[in-house]
């Protein structure tokens, strides 16, 4: 199934926030409509904590730390799962969060014991795209940036050997994009024509294209391509990155300082206890170092990478898509 309809899927979510569906009594005063369809809600009634998940059942995998009742998240869309029952619900809904995961229904405050009108479902969000086809759950996924999957992928490959050794950085966070269902395209894909740049070489028509493989021309197909992605400029004593989410990039100018080019790239697969990014990476691999801590030297990236062209810059790649 083609996963290129991106900037329709985004569309969709701005007028499908009304849904007609039946609901039960409200167990807390029901939150005010909203005019687009995301909601923010709180944790709640699970007493000890609960982990988002990577789809729609207590039997999939654990995605980061255990949220704590009291706790507010980000849902964008609602989809059918495991029926779960807490002290005040029972049903089968379970809502996706922001960053990809799932928290089932029960455990939040939404004003509702079953489905939240305004808010979509996750297959309605798609129908536009397939209106001939029976929309599922794993055609749903195909069409959604999904963070944790990039994090597993970029987990599981981080030691693995190389395929251009000394310059696998945008290659290693290529495949993980790609790995979380974010499309490629003729500027940036497994295969395309591309010739020798950065050292590296690929025949014309059997290689990556020069997006996938060279961090520079990855950052700016991703400025140039909003729908995918926002660009934003890191300050080094902001400890969060700009915010920077699971899944997101980071990208870094720090060759002799910042010379205006793109040098390296690096994927958040993990935070600190306190919520700061921590990347993984290739050449050389780290996996889950602090975002601007260098390990090799011991010392804050700021100030080893810094040189003839003054201090280096760091830029969060947040996914949007």
């Amino acid at each position: 199934m083609t996963r290129t309809k991106n900037s329709l899927m985004r569309r969709m979510v701005l007028f499908l926030g009304a849904i007609c569906l039946a609901v039960g009594a409200t167990v807390v005063s029901a939150p005010a409509a909203h005019a687009d369809s995301s909601a923010t809600f709180t944790v709640n009634w699970t007493e000890i904590g609960i982990y988002p998940r990577s789809s729609p059942s207590m039997d999939s995998a654990k995605v980061g730390a255990a949220l704590s009742d009291g706790t507010t998240v980000t849902v964008v869309c609602e989809a059918p799962g495991q029926t779960l029952s807490s002290a005040v619900a029972t049903n089968e809904v379970w809502d996706r969060l922001a960053d990809g995961t799932y928290l089932p229904n029960v455990f939040l405050e939404t004003g509702y014991q079953s489905w939240t009108p305004w808010l979509p479902r996750c297959d309605q969000l798609y129908q536009a795209a397939a209106p001939q086809a029976a929309v599922t759950y794993d055609y749903v996924q195909e069409l959604l940036y999904i963070p944790v999957l990039a994090q597993e992928w970029a987990l599981s490959h981080v030691h693995d050997a190389e395929k251009y050794a000394g310059s696998d950085c945008t290659w290693y966070v290529s495949q993980s994009l790609w790995a979380g269902h974010l499309p490629e395209d003729g500027e940036w894909s497994h295969n395309g024509n591309w010739t020798a740049n950065a050292g590296i070489w690929t025949e014309p028509g059997r290689g990556p294209t020069s997006a996938a493989v060279n961090a520079n021309e990855f950052f700016k197909y991703m400025q140039n391509h909003p729908n995918l992605a926002q660009v934003d400029e890191i300050t080094w004593s902001d400890n969060s990155a700009h915010g920077a989410q699971l899944g997101d990039v980071i990208a870094y100018d720090w060759d002799e300082g910042a010379d205006g080019a793109i040098d390296h790239l690096a994927i958040v697969t993990d935070f600190t206890p306190d919520g700061n990014p921590l990347v993984s990476q290739h050449t050389l691999a780290r996996e889950a170092r602090y975002w601007s801590w260098d390990e090799s030297e011991g010392d804050w990236l700021e100030f080893t990478h810094a040189g003839v062209h003054g201090a280096p810059k760091a830029y969060l790649i947040h996914i949007t898509f």
